[in-house]
């Protein structure tokens, strides 16, 4: 607008436009922070009878991130029993808390914890 490209009607368009954006955004933000924090008993709990290993997550960033590498460490050969059931404790978990619809969780059990 200093410079004579865009006129004082245009320059006002434009902050309006990007006013209503960040409201936009904002209210999306808000609205998914409520969800997250309404979810209630996310976290995966695992026990052993020795050591007392006791593993929670509640983020569900965390947990997609978790159930990436038990992917990838079964995807290298690793298939143990262990960590069958952690991965499938967590999609479990991530279809609970409707992160995961009934067909994802359908495709990736299919293809990683199936067992035939």
């Amino acid at each position: 607008m200093k410079n004579g490209l865009i006129s004082e009607a245009e320059a006002q368009y434009e902050r309006q436009i990007i006013t209503d954006t960040r409201k936009v955004l904002t209210d999306y933000i808000q609205h998914y922070k409520i969800k997250l924090a309404t979810i209630k008993w996310s976290g995966l709990k695992r026990k052993t009878k020795r050591g007392g290993k006791i593993m929670f997550i509640n983020d569900p960033t965390e947990m997609i991130k978790k159930l990436e590498l038990i992917i990838g460490s079964m995807a290298a050969g690793n298939n143990g029993k262990e960590l069958r059931n952690t991965g499938v404790a967590l999609l479990d978990i991530l279809l609970r808390n409707s992160i995961l619809n009934k067909p994802q969780y359908n495709k990736i059990y299919k293809n990683y914890f199936n067992l035939n």
